[in-house]
């Protein structure tokens, strides 16, 4: 087994003091999976990507990357060191053409350029139709695609994603999954935030799953009734149609 690329350990934070959205999270993302944290709204998922991600503070616990400790660090420093991120909301700047969103994903190495942006638009090939177009005036799910784009033109190991499909109609929501395991095809790890991942697309996405439950235990996968520790990870399974189970 390879060794872990992302290791939270008893992560604990939260947006107020003295109030713990995370109690004690735990999570292992290994070199070519996708991880899937699920859960219903308020079960704290977004909360965990923004605390790995370094825009909330960590009150105790740890983020490692490749077995550094970058608990704390900047999320322009996380860039640096490989981390992506694509948020749920307010994804893409509205008023900048497609182009220049991805010129601002390269920021730190805009001399990268045209290397990332010959592969990113190889893997959007929408990205390079609608160059020129200001990303407000697309779809929700081209712009999804400029938001997946723009967080690729740094070339990450570990992409984080919250919400991708939230908000986009069901057919949309299987071409979002479907990039997602594109981008993990190409190499990169992926923790995806979601309300039911298995059910939205139609073969598994995530390799294994941390489930949150809104009371702050998690909900291991065949014991329902079960808590006591924040997350549980466990191995899509396939049905007998080859899907995964919702």
């Amino acid at each position: 087994m390879t060794e872990p690329l992302l290791i939270v350990e008893d992560l604990v934070g939260g947006y107020v003091p003295e109030v713990d959205i995370l109690k004690g999270v735990n999570l292992t993302l290994r070199q070519g999976e996708v991880v899937g944290i699920i859960g219903p709204n308020g079960a704290g998922k977004s909360t965990l990507v923004k605390a790995i991600f370094g825009l909330l503070a960590v009150r105790s616990g740890k983020v490692l990357l490749r077995g550094d400790d970058v608990t704390g660090l900047l999320a322009h420093q996380l860039v640096g060191r490989g981390m992506g991120y694509v948020p749920q909301r307010a994804n893409v700047f509205p008023s900048l053409s497609v182009e220049d969103n991805l010129r601002m994903g390269l920021y730190l190495n805009i001399a990268g350029w045209s290397e990332r942006y010959a592969a990113v638009t190889a893997m959007f090939p929408l990205i390079e139709s609608r160059r020129h177009q200001k990303a407000g005036l697309l779809s929700g799910g081209e712009r999804q695609m400029v938001a997946f784009g723009r967080a690729m033109m740094t070339d990450p190991t570990v992409l984080l994603l919250d919400e991708p499909s939230a908000g986009l109609s069901p057919i949309v929501q299987h071409t979002v999954f479907d990039k997602v395991k594109e981008i993990a095809g190409a190499g990169v790890s992926v923790v995806m935030a979601s309300r039911r991942v298995a059910t939205q697309s139609k073969t598994p996405v995530a390799s294994s799953s941390a489930i949150r439950h809104p009371r702050e235990c998690a909900i291991p996968a065949r014991s329902p009734r079960t808590c006591g520790h924040t997350s549980t990870r466990y191995p899509a399974r396939r049905d007998s149609a080859g899907a995964s189970p919702s």
